[in-house]
């Protein structure tokens, strides 16, 4: 998987539109045999807690959440996070382009390394009562996909 964030959309349009040219051609068919499928999306963080927290671990949980939900989901969120501590950056967003199954919202955390990402979780009986409620919260919301990511190289 190769993942392409930025905090600026701006930047994010403007690096996608330099990618171009003989040296980029070059890429694309190398690294095209190595690729079984391919798709894109693109989000916006609606809700983010420790932004400037750059960890090389990534999760995330794509969920379908319908439009009259939304705002419970990212308000159940914000909740969530004021009730637990979390050392990573972590973010709530809407995906406005690119699922594959209906999905509509994402949570996407980064940690220092493995351990903590497959770690993740209550840590005591509060921040347990803090994830029940947010779960409770937004009932109805389906869980689509999880992935992991690990960050080879950055540019």
């Amino acid at each position: 998987m190769i993942s392409i964030t930025s905090e600026s959309s701006k930047s994010l349009a403007d690096f996608r539109s330099s990618l171009s040219g003989a040296a980029w051609d070059v890429y694309v068919s190398k690294l095209g045999k190595y690729i079984k499928s391919s798709r894109s999306s693109a989000g916006k963080d609606l809700y983010s807690v420790n932004g400037g927290t750059a960890n090389p671990i990534g999760q995330a949980w794509v969920f379908k959440v319908d439009n009259a939900a939304a705002n419970t989901f990212v308000t159940a969120f914000g909740k969530l996070m004021k009730s637990i501590k979390f050392d990573g950056s972590v973010g709530v967003g809407q995906i406005i382009h690119g699922t594959d199954n209906g999905e509509s919202m994402y949570v996407y955390a980064t940690y220092a390394d493995l351990n903590t990402a497959f770690n993740f979780g209550a840590k005591n009986d509060s921040e347990a009562k803090a994830f029940s409620t947010f779960s409770e919260t937004v009932k109805g919301s389906d869980l689509s996909k999880t992935f992991t990511r690990v960050l080879i190289k950055r540019y």
